[in-house]
Formats: C-alpha cells, sequence, structure tokens
C-alpha cells in the first residue's frame, strides 16, 4: 500500500504530514529523514496532540516533540500552557486533504492552510533585531539588516531550522557568515538571495565588460543574467574635421 500525505497541520508557522505512530513506524526508512513530519499522540484525557519529529536522541531534549532512537523513541510531551497552545491544534489548524471531494476543494484547503500559516508568522510577540557591529562583513550585514526589516519573531521560524536553531540564532551574534548558512537562513525566512559579479574600479587587466547576476537561493538555474557594459571607443577625428578646425 503506497504512502498517502493526506493530512497535514499548520504548527509554528510552517506546514507537517501527519501520522499516527504505527504508519510512521512503518515506513519509518523513508519518513525520518523529512524534516516535516508530525506524530499524532493522545494525552490521557483522550485530547489529540501532535509532535514534531525532530532527529535522533540527544541530551537537550527539553522541547516537545518525538526524539529517535536506535532501540526506542522518546516522546516529550507539551506540558506548560504555551506549549500545550502549540501542540494541541485545533480542528481548524488541520487539514484532510484524503477527504477531499473537488479540485474546487482542495484549493480552498490548500489557502486557508497558507493564510493560517501566514497568520502565525505575522504575529510576533517579539520582535528579532539582529545586532549591527561596525566589523560586519558586508554577507553579514546583508542578512541583518534583511531580518530587522522583515520585523519577525525569529522564534517562531525555530521549527524551519530544526535542531540547530539555537546555534542558527547565536551567530545573528557574529560578524561574518557563511555562504551555506546564508542559503539557510534564506529557505527558513523565504527570501532569495543573489550575487553580482562585475569589473573592479580602475584600470584592470583583461576586464569582463559584463555584470552577470545569478540566484545563490534557491538557486533557479534559468535565473542568470548578463548585462554588457563595454565602454564605448572614442570616435578617432578626420582629416576633413582637422582642417576645419585649423
Amino acid at each position: 500500500m503506497p504512502l498517502s500525505f493526506n493530512e497535514e497541520v499548520a504548527m509554528g508557522g510552517r506546514t507537517l504530514h501527519v501520522f499516527d505512530y504505527d504508519t510512521y513506524n512503518q515506513y519509518r526508512d523513508l519518513l525520518q529523514y523529512d524534516a516535516n513530519i508530525g506524530i499524532k499522540r493522545t494525552d490521557p484525557d483522550g485530547k489529540e496532540y501532535i509532535l514534531p519529529v525532530r532527529g535522533s536522541i540527544q541530551s537537550n531534549m527539553d522541547e516537545p516533540g518525538v526524539y529517535l532512537g536506535a532501540q526506542i523513541d522518546f516522546f516529550s510531551r507539551p506540558t506548560t500552557p504555551e506549549e500545550k497552545k502549540e501542540y494541541y491544534p485545533k480542528k481548524d489548524q488541520i487539514f484532510d486533504f484524503g477527504d477531499t471531494k473537488s479540485m474546487q476543494e482542495l484549493l480552498d484547503k490548500s489557502d486557508k492552510l497558507n493564510d493560517i500559516k501566514n497568520q502565525m508568522l505575522e504575529s510576533p510577540d517579539n520582535l528579532t533585531q539582529a545586532p549591527l557591529k561596525p566589523d560586519d562583513k558586508p554577507a553579514m550585514r546583508g542578512l541583518k539588516l534583511a531580518i530587522n526589516s522583515k520585523e519577525i519573531d525569529l522564534d517562531k521560524y525555530k521549527d524551519r531550522f530544526g535542531i540547530n536553531f539555537p546555534n542558527n540564532k547565536r551567530k545573528l551574534a557574529d560578524t561574518d557568515i557563511t555562504l551555506f548558512q546564508l542559503n539557510r537562513y534564506c529557505e527558513c525566512l523565504d527570501m532569495e538571495m543573489d550575487i553580482v559579479f562585475r569589473d573592479a574600479k580602475g584600470d584592470i587587466a583583461n576586464p569582463m565588460n559584463k555584470v552577470i547576476t545569478v540566484n545563490v537561493y534557491p538557486g533557479n538555474s534559468d535565473y542568470t543574467t548578463i548585462q554588457d557594459v563595454t565602454p564605448e571607443k572614442p570616435k578617432k577625428e578626420s582629416k576633413a574635421d582637422s582642417k576645419d578646425e585649423g
């Protein structure tokens, strides 16, 4: 029987594919590397909650979620009022696409799901202000300015980053950043990134005489522009013009 990604839930500003624990185990080899999987559980009161699969068992498992082990998995349940509000989703946050009877109903469900995700992200509790420093490298300064301009609560994007979120967030206190880390921020914060190549100023050897722009993230292969900036050669003075001037 093929695996169906029918049920989805909007949690933490992203979409999770929802499975019961038995189904997850049945397709474990396929699903364990998917960062957008949620496991449906039932508490002693009979209420359903959903836990994101957060990766392998580790020393820090304070955050609600499912942590995978070689012999046994660990379930960290939501306990605080804030956690229960997040991990006990309301009925209008859960969408069963397998029970869709028409294309219009499918489109309506998809639109509503996206609206809920955006509402979660667009109502920040605490605005993140990345600290700008005099010795910031250009790439890091650009990222910080972009984050500050978005006016977001970065913590609401933590599930997109996964288990490395604390390290990613601490990185904003640094003055430099790698291209890989920039790509990750763009991926998680719905941004694109371009790089522009052009000749250095001054009298240089072997100029390109072009401005080349490529899309680095998401890296669309068709997003490349080349602008010709070859300087015009000065016109040579004709003999007739020289005689007239004399």
